[in-house]
């Protein structure tokens, strides 16, 4: 399981990860809890166990209640062993405190009871209702357990999909052997979707996963996609940035099991160790050496001071694209230059700066805006006056438009001699920049459209500043 520093406040990622990763191995029979230091045993470990077995109130069989291991412990009603799946009810107990859902004791007892019955012998439509109502972690496993003791259908293949596009946890107990048996119970008009889906696709499918800390290895999982910037989103959605990855393959069309190509996910499955031409890149995270070193933090300072008294001259700080957003993209550009082995002199350091401190000035509003760049070069030429350098005017101006104007002026300008190294300058701010919209979601980056080789590895420390840069 998963473990968190209690020192460390619980972010909500943190908590869907916590409750998404719960296991049935885990659950702990009330039969085992005979004294009170079993109790205060458990409770050390992470469960809430409000009885021990014969302190139990309930009219339900003590041989069939366990205490999990959530974020939130609660008591289930638990039977590994029914023949079509296992039985795990949750039963809203907290400790000693029962939720009234049903508020008549022994009509809630009933109602247990009844619901176990029923899944003796339940329709699909019970099976799915079901797994529907647990938890990701739990019903990962109960689903895993359903296909083992099931007969490859259409109908597991579809009630399988059909949970498995609601959980975001646990993918990994599935196995290439149930994926296998999965596949072969496909009907031909299941199969004939997978191919019409992908009728305009190469043969060769290049293929993506993100991996970050407690993610399933893709040596064992199964989870894809089609487009990169579902590998990073998964790679840097939670947890320690530190242990993000990008994992790239390729695979045969024939190959794919299942795909949902509707959403934004362009997820597709595949049995493990299937893909091929695999390769691995780790991304660069807070702790990396990479990142900052002290001979930059001067910069970085001088930068945050000159960021502070401009917006405090103007009166002018937005939500969005304020001071933090330009503290942010002064820090990312100054990790690019690190982490890129980019060598600028001091006059180029200084125009970079420059130009990041006063980028967005200019703004009156938050919305799609491309002309404020312009306005920001007036408030630098009205700073500067007759010392405003024209490189700096350039790349504040130009650095919220389309690259191919920016190149066009750039190559007719007479006023700027080092036009390769300005460009270098351009591609650097408008990466930073771009980085720094994983501050309305890691989908609003779209690595595609990054210049720089060494920017996209950079996503997970993007993420980390959002909420770790301070002014």
């Amino acid at each position: 399981m998963t473990t968190h520093n209690p020192s460390t406040p619980l972010t909500v990622s943190d908590i869907l990860l916590k409750n998404g990763t719960a296991r049935l191995e885990d659950f702990y029979p009330l039969t085992k809890v005979k004294t009170a230091s079993d109790k205060e045993k458990l409770l050390s470990q992470g469960y809430n166990p409000g009885y021990t077995v014969s302190e139990w109130p309930y009219p339900l069989p003590a041989d069939k209640i366990y205490y999990s291991r959530h974020l939130i412990p609660s008591t289930y009603y638990y039977d590994p062993d029914n023949r079509v799946i296992p039985i795990a009810l949750c039963l809203n107990i907290y400790g000693t405190e029962r939720l009234p859902v049903i508020k008549d004791t022994s009509q809630f007892c009933k109602y247990i009871l009844d619901f176990a019955a029923s899944l003796r012998n339940p329709d699909k439509d019970k099976i799915f209702s079901y797994l529907f109502n647990q938890d990701d972690g739990i019903r990962s496993e109960l689903l895993t357990e359903y296909i083992r003791r099931s007969a490859p259908s259409p109908d597991l293949y579809d009630l399988f999909l059909r949970l498995y596009t609601i959980t975001d946890y646990n993918a990994g107990v599935y196995g290439a052997d149930l994926l296998q048996k999965l596949a072969s119970g496909r009907s031909d008009e299941q199969i004939d979707r997978i191919n019409s889906a992908l009728a305009d696709y190469p043969e060769e499918l290049p293929i993506y996963r993100g991996e970050a800390e407690g993610s399933a290895d893709y040596r064992q999982a199964f989870s894809w996609s089609l487009d990169i910037n579902t590998a990073f989103f998964f790679a840097c959605r939670y947890g320690d940035q530190n242990h993000a990855r990008i994992i790239r393959a390729r695979i045969h069309k024939k190959d794919v099991i299942a795909l949902n190509l509707d959403n934004k996910e362009k997820e597709i499955l595949a049995v493990p160790d299937i893909p091929f031409d695999v390769t691995v890149e780790r991304l660069i995270g807070p702790d990396s050496p990479l990142v900052m070193p002290p001979r930059y933090l001067d910069e970085y300072r001088k930068g945050i001071e000159q960021i502070r008294r401009l917006y405090k001259l103007h009166r002018k700080d937005g939500t969005d694209h304020g001071q933090l957003h330009s503290a942010r993209v002064l820090f990312l550009a100054l990790a690019i230059i690190q982490a890129g082995k980019i060598k600028l002199n001091l006059t180029e350091r200084t125009q970079l700066l420059t130009s990041i401190v006063f980028h967005d000035i200019g703004r009156r509003n938050d919305g799609a805006d491309d002309s404020h760049g312009k306005a920001s070069r007036g408030v630098y030429e009205n700073n500067a006056g007759s010392s405003a350098d024209p490189a700096v005017c350039f790349l504040i101006e130009y650095h919220c438009l389309a690259d191919d104007l920016a190149e066009e002026y750039l190559k007719v300008s007479d006023v700027i001699r080092a036009k390769k190294r300005t460009w270098l300058l351009y591609q650097i701010l408008k990466d930073a920049d771009a980085l720094d919209r994983v501050r309305f979601g890691i989908y609003d980056l779209d690595v595609n459209q990054l210049r720089l080789p060494i920017t996209h590895k950079l996503v997970p420390l993007a993420v980390a500043a959002v909420t770790g840069i301070k002014l």
